[in-house]
């Protein structure tokens, strides 16, 4: 159960990542 709840925290932390990536370029570009 440990192991599943490892990986899907790994998952969404990617995704996570992914998601600010793509906010901070829409903002960056929003802002120039």
């Amino acid at each position: 159960i440990r192991s599943r709840l490892v990986n899907k925290g790994r998952v969404i932390g990617c995704w996570v990542v992914k998601e600010w990536k793509v906010i901070i370029t829409l903002v960056s570009k929003t802002e120039l």
